[in-house]
């Protein structure tokens, strides 16, 4: 009993994947202490992670698509 809630519990920590991931972009996050991202990944109409490249990464699923902005905005 206790491994299956040990298992239900780190399925639960996993974040579900995202649908497309960019990477490399100018990413304006609104925070004073933090106003520019690398990174952020969308799951269907909502935007999940803004980060480093490296953190939002860790949403990314086999069916994920990757788009490297190359810098852009």
């Amino acid at each position: 009993m206790l491994f299956l809630a040990a298992l239900l519990l780190g399925a639960a920590s996993q974040p579900a994947p995202a649908d497309r991931i960019f990477i490399n972009a100018r990413v304006w996050t609104g925070i004073p202490a933090a106003p520019m991202a690398e990174a952020l990944a969308i799951r269907g109409d909502r935007i999940v992670a803004i980060s480093t490249a490296a953190e939002v990464r860790r949403r990314q699923g086999p069916r994920t698509t990757i788009t490297d902005q190359i810098g852009r905005a």
